[in-house]
């Protein structure tokens, strides 16, 4: 862009060169020829010029010669023939100045004319230049907004893949959670199934402890049992200590339940059974 300007800028300024150039050679006051000089206006011309070392100097009026001097004699009018050749070389040499200073002045106005064009269009070209330019910025600035957006969304995308990410690790930590409360509900349902059945051995035994002892006539009936203490050491019924031989007989058959240090009351026709875990 800025190569294109200064061409036109050089452009611009040959072409004023030329102009002044032309304007130059249309000066009133211009050599004729070598030694030779005209002074031009709408009808008087003052010429002055050398054939060899003499000066000739004449004036003239609508094209005919008013005034004549030599070496700066002023010539009369009747001795004129005597130098006529001198004159018609004088004159012919000022038409052809004056045809030469119109070519000139034509020229200079086709040149002026060719400035001007050439003007207009490297004006033409420098607004093009600068639509350009300001079109290129326009595009620099769209290509930056796409830039800031791609930047944009390419975070936005990072940030979704982290919470992807962490949504599915907390997914994992879920489902490994789930697995171990299903565990830990297996075991409690399994361990409850355990506790159920040893209730439910507990109360045979329990009744079989029952059964024995009115079988072993220690008590006449259930119903008048209204306490019973079996442990390691001892063994009560109703607050009355039991022989060697019962304990024996007793934590032999029913181990687990001395073993749990039993303590059962029977009152008001209920039976509460209490076990206490053997520390």
């Amino acid at each position: 862009m800025k190569q294109h300007f200064l061409q036109v800028g050089i452009l611009c300024l040959i072409l004023n060169l030329v102009l002044f150039s032309s304007a130059q050679d249309s000066l009133s006051l211009r050599p004729a020829a070598p030694g030779t000089y005209i002074n031009t206006g709408q009808s008087k011309q003052n010429i002055s010029t050398y054939r060899g070392n003499v000066l000739y100097q004449l004036e003239m009026v609508n094209d005919s010669i008013s005034s004549l001097s030599v070496d700066g004699r002023r010539v009369p009018g009747e001795e004129y023939v005597t130098y006529s050749s001198i004159i018609t070389s004088i004159r012919e040499e000022l038409r052809r100045n004056i045809l030469q200073a119109k070519k000139d002045q034509e020229a200079a106005m086709l040149n002026q004319h060719k400035a001007k064009l050439a003007q207009e269009k490297a004006m033409q070209h420098q607004q093009q230049a600068k639509l350009a330019q300001e079109e290129a910025g326009r595009q620099q600035l769209l290509a930056k907004q796409d830039e800031e957006r791609a930047n944009r969304e390419l975070v936005i995308a990072k940030m979704e893949i982290a919470a992807a990410a962490a949504n599915q690790q907390l997914a994992v930590r879920q489902q490994e959670q789930a697995a171990r409360s299903q565990q830990a509900a297996q075991l409690a349902k399994a361990n409850a199934l355990a506790d159920q059945k040893r209730a439910a051995e507990d109360q045979q035994l329990l009744k079989n402890l029952m059964e024995d002892l009115v079988k072993d006539a220690i008590a006449p009936d259930e119903k008048s049992i209204r306490e019973v203490v079996l442990t390691e050491t001892e063994m009560t019924v109703n607050g009355k200590q039991q022989g060697a031989s019962t304990l024996r007989k007793y934590k032999e058959k029913y181990a687990r339940l001395a073993a749990g240090n039993l303590h059962l009351t029977n009152e008001n026709r209920q039976q509460l059974m209490q076990l206490h875990s053997k520390e």
